[in-house]
This record gives C-alpha cells, structure tokens and sequence, in this order.
C-alpha cells in the first residue's frame, strides 16, 4: 500500500481534505484527523465496511484518549481520577513541570486496546443513543450531516469528487 505525505500551509482541516482527495488515486477515500489514533486495522476495517455497503458513508467510532500530560492540561478531575484508578503508578509521573507522553508508539503498536483501555476518556459523543433510536442507516434523523466529522470515516471516492 502506498501512502503519500503531502505538506501544505495552514488553511484549515477543509483545505486539507480537499489536498488529499484531489491527489488520492485509490477508489476508496479514507479521512483520519492529525490528532487521532489508528487502530491497527484502521484501513482494514474501511475498505472492507465501504465495500459491504457501496451507497453508505462508513463512520467509525471515536473515542477520546489523553495521550500527553502537562502541568496545564485542563481535563475533568473524573476523567484523570478515572485513569488513575487504571493505572495508579501515574501519580508520581504526573508531578513532572515537562510534558510527559504517557504511552510510546511501540506500546501502541503491540497494545493498542491496552492503551485505549487505560487512558480512554469516553466517547466523542453518544452514538450508541443515535445509532439505538434511528438505526446504523440514522432513518428520520433530521440532522445526519452533522456526524460525519472526518475523523474516522470513509467513502468510495466517487462519491466525494
């Protein structure tokens, strides 16, 4: 599989897509923000879910994970008591006044559920209530257009172009 890194000037996450999907050669578009974490089988999984369903925008689910800590990091104290309570060696390290990644690429390779399990923060948001009361297909959601994010979705590319 080859993968293309393009640099661009900043002009905002539509500009970048816009990059990609005009320089994209596959017959699947698969959109992951800079700021999220792949699972392993992140690609896998797309292609197989786009090809299953070729009119359907395939969304995966989000999940939000602290992967850094900083003397001013502003998270909810039940959110890092939470992850505390998971991992209790933490307190020590998070007296550090320099940022501190709290897990390494290798451990996110050889344990990605591990790490997701142990500093997740919850969902993005509640997608199994949507997903509960209007189907995976969002049948009489008046407002579908507002859970395709970017952040983990895929769709044939013709769709998009």
């Amino acid at each position: 599989m080859d993968i293309k890194y393009i640099r661009q000037p900043h002009k905002g996450p539509a500009a970048a897509r816009n990059t990609g999907i005009k320089n994209a050669v596959g017959d699947i578009i698969i959109f992951n923000d800079d700021d999220k974490l792949a699972h392993p089988d992140f690609i896998t999984e797309h292609v197989k879910e786009v090809r299953n369903s070729p009119k359907t925008v395939v969304i995966g689910w989000k999940k939000r994970i602290l992967s850094i800590w900083r003397e001013d990091l502003q998270i909810d104290n039940r959110d890092l008591l939470a992850i505390l309570h998971r991992r209790p060696a933490l307190i020590k390290e998070l007296s550090s006044k320099t940022p501190l990644a709290l897990f390494s690429l290798d451990q996110i390779k050889e344990g990605f559920d591990e790490v997701l399990l142990t500093f997740s923060l919850g969902d993005d948001w509640n997608w199994e209530e949507v997903i509960t009361r209007y189907s995976e297909r969002l049948e009489g959601f008046l407002l579908p257009w507002i859970i395709p994010t970017g952040a983990n979705m895929s769709v044939f590319r013709e769709f998009i172009v």
